[in-house]
């Protein structure tokens, strides 16, 4: 079976942002580069640096932990000036009027290497976009805390969520107030993991001549015949798809009137992944293991998974 991420150099991401410093601007505009530590857990550093609430650090996208990852920051009334330590550096561009949200970026660029092969990967003409394992969290529930978060079934979501037992502890019956102890994106994310889900088994129903690959909750299926590409639904409150009949949810679940900030109307997303840029090395030694190893590059848009690329290609 092959290997990803045995070291963070095994997986090198560069984020393509849209982003351009200036002269001026409320926002400080930065190049982070970190090895192995989430984006996440970067931005607690460089907020205990610069003594900054976190909240006014934003960033477009979260990267991989075992990796080394480039990615654009901004922070409100940040310091003009560059931080550096042991697995993280920090570079001042310039100045913004614009801060950085989730989903600003245009793409990433991937270098992967692939190890413990005997062939080297081969190349795909359809990978259909699917959400891989990171979307659903370290335990694999973050889909389900999701779907009790869209029943509006809030003690079963905090029985599953650790962060909100303290709350509890003082207000037992208190959920959605426990639930609001939560960083709004930690909360968000629960939601968008069952609509990732949802969007996974749609994808799966649409292709009927496969090859199969695991992943974190079953498997996923890769098409061996031709399909068309399409938008699919990544469903809210706005959808209609059959799908939420077989959940027994309704559109207007995806309402939250006590969690406003979950409300949901959907949006969409291509069902096939569009890959630029596509090379693959020639196999060489891998220094962790009796096979070979092989470097793949390619750039992916926003939202499209490289790991997902891997899987299709290792199934040729």
């Amino acid at each position: 079976m092959y290997k990803l991420k045995t070291i963070p150099e095994d997986f090198i991401v560069e984020e393509i942002t849209k982003a351009k410093p200036e002269d001026t601007g409320q926002y400080a505009l930065y190049k982070l580069t970190k090895r192995d530590l989430t984006t996440i857990d970067a931005t607690k550093k460089i907020s205990q640096h610069y003594k900054t609430p976190i909240k006014y650090i934003n960033f477009a996208g979260t990267k991989d932990k075992i990796a080394i990852t480039t990615q654009y920051i901004t922070i409100s009334k940040g310091a003009k000036k560059d931080y550096k330590t042991k697995n993280l550096i920090l570079n001042y561009l310039g100045q913004t009027n614009n801060r950085l949200n989730l989903g600003e970026l245009l793409g990433n660029k991937f270098t992967i290497t692939v190890r413990n092969i005997e062939q080297p990967p081969k190349l795909a003409k359809q990978i259909p976009n699917y959400f891989d394992d990171q979307r659903f969290g370290n335990n694999k529930n973050n889909h389900i805390i999701g779907k009790h978060l869209v029943k509006k079934d809030f003690r079963s979501a905090c029985e599953l969520i650790e962060q909100t037992q303290h709350h509890l502890i003082d207000k037992p019956a208190d959920y959605v107030g426990a639930l609001r102890t939560l960083p709004k994106q930690n909360l968000k994310m629960y939601v968008h993991a069952y609509q990732s889900y949802l969007f996974n088994e749609t994808v799966k129903k649409l292709i009927t001549k496969h090859k199969t690959a695991k992943y974190a909750l079953g498997e996923l299926y890769f098409p061996t015949t031709k399909i068309d590409n399409q938008t699919i639904e990544l469903i809210g409150f706005e959808s209609e798809n059959k799908l939420l009949e077989d959940e027994g949810i309704t559109p207007r679940d995806f309402i939250f009137a006590q969690l406003p900030q979950l409300t949901s109307p959907g949006t969409t997303r291509e069902l096939l992944i569009t890959i630029k840029d596509l090379t693959i090395g020639q196999l060489q030694p891998d220094e962790f293991s009796k096979n070979k190893k092989c470097t793949v590059k390619f750039t992916l848009n926003k939202g499209s998974y490289a790991t997902i690329v891997i899987k299709a290609l290792m199934l040729q």
